[in-house]
Parts: structure tokens; sequence; C-alpha cells
């Protein structure tokens, strides 16, 4: 046997010994999120029904909360109207669990997002999630 020949085998039986890890198994459970947060000046909490977010900013927040396994595209609002919610400084609003875009039965956890709305944009998104 030339050498190139008998090195390809050898390396083929070391790869056919092999045993690669266990896999994780589907039904193992995920860590859950805190029912509790602060978030930057924003703090996101677990609340009977829904999810309370207060500002702790001087300025308004825009916000949004959503199902962290919706697929939707998600665009921050830089809207003055009631179509881009905002948050006054030192304000508490409870997003219902109906009202979370993207709801599903059974959901476990929402992803709240915020940001602040400079010049007609948003000034960067910040998110963090919560456990129902």
């Amino acid at each position: 046997m030339r050498p190139i020949h008998l090195a390809s085998a050898a390396l083929i039986s070391l790869a056919a010994c092999h045993s690669p890890a266990e896999p994780i198994a589907a039904t193992e459970p995920q860590p859950q999120p805190p029912r509790s947060i602060v978030a930057g000046v924003v703090t996101a909490e677990r609340v009977s029904g829904g999810v309370r977010l207060t500002n702790g900013d001087d300025s308004p927040v825009a916000y949004a909360v959503w199902n962290p396994d919706f697929l939707g595209l998600f665009t921050p609002c830089t809207t003055t109207d009631a179509s881009c919610p905002r948050l006054g400084p030192g304000a508490s609003v409870t997003v219902s669990e109906a009202s979370v875009t993207g709801r599903a039965p059974g959901m476990q956890r929402v992803v709240v997002r915020w940001w602040h709305v400079v010049a007609g944009q948003a000034d960067g998104v910040r998110e963090v999630v919560v456990g129902l």
C-alpha cells in the first residue's frame, strides 16, 4: 500500500471511531428570563395580565412589546401620532398580553423594545426579554 493510501485509511478509521457528543434533548427546560428587569432608564416587569413599563428618564420614550418568536419585521416608529406609543418622563403603562405584537397561546416571554425619537429618527433601539 502506498503511504498516502495508508494515511487516508488511518484517517478514515479514526473518523469512524469518533462518536459525537449527545445532542441536547428538545424537551430540556430552557432558562426563563427574569420577570422584572431594568434596561437603561426603562423598567419592565411582569404584572397580572401584562407587562408594566416605567420610564425613569427625563424625556419621553417610544416602545413596543413583541413575542420574541414572532417572525414579523420590526421597525421603530418615529411619528407623533397614536400609532407610535410614547411613555412620558416618570410615567408607567401596562401593556396587556392581548396587545403584544405577534402574541400566541402559551407565550412564556416577551421582548420589550424602547427608544428615544430624536429629529424624527430612533436614536437606538434597546431591548430586554421579560418572562411571563
